[in-house]
């Protein structure tokens, strides 16, 4: 796909984590604004893409439901029910740069915004299918357990106290 008008395409940076569903839903660009200013990414959903996530949910509901009517005790249409609206949430920007804000208020109220950086959605780029964010340079959370190895985060002093997750 070709960036959007004023983004220029970055080669694709060197891999740090698997490929994830959101990979085939959109794609992302670092792009400078017009008139200036800093580094923004750009994150941009392929057109059709959530209605081709939701017929492959319908599909997957049909067989969930032949699974339940042949398997005893066997329930996964509660299981797709549960997957189809989580899903339709990944697919509404607006609602991510909502909940991307409320997670970088609550890391500064705690104390964690010079540990964590969470980027800020742009105001006035983001649409439900376009979302404009500041540029973050650094390791990905996904990647934190690689470079920790096996051991703890959330109790080792990484982002603070808490419950020592080992899993």
């Amino acid at each position: 796909a070709s960036p959007p008008p004023g983004a220029t395409a970055l080669p694709p940076p060197p891999p740090r984590a698997p490929p994830c569903l959101l990979a085939a839903a959109a794609a992302e660009w670092a792009a400078r604004p017009r008139g200036g200013g800093g580094l923004v990414a750009v994150k941009v959903q392929h057109r059709g893409a959530a209605e081709m996530m939701a017929a492959d949910l319908r599909h997957c509901r049909s067989w969930a439901r032949f699974l339940a009517a042949t398997e005893v005790g066997l329930d996964l249409v509660s299981a797709v029910s549960e997957l189809e609206e989580q899903v339709a949430l990944e697919f509404d920007f607006e609602r991510e740069a909502r909940v991307m804000g409320a997670v970088g208020r609550s890391l500064a109220r705690a104390g964690l915004a010079a540990r964590v950086a969470v980027p800020r959605p742009v105001p006035g780029l983001v649409t439900p299918r376009l979302l404009t964010m500041t540029f973050v340079e650094g390791e990905p959370l996904s990647r934190l357990r690689v470079r920790l190895g096996r051991g703890c985060v959330w109790g080792c002093g990484i982002a603070g106290g808490g419950a020592n997750t080992t899993t």
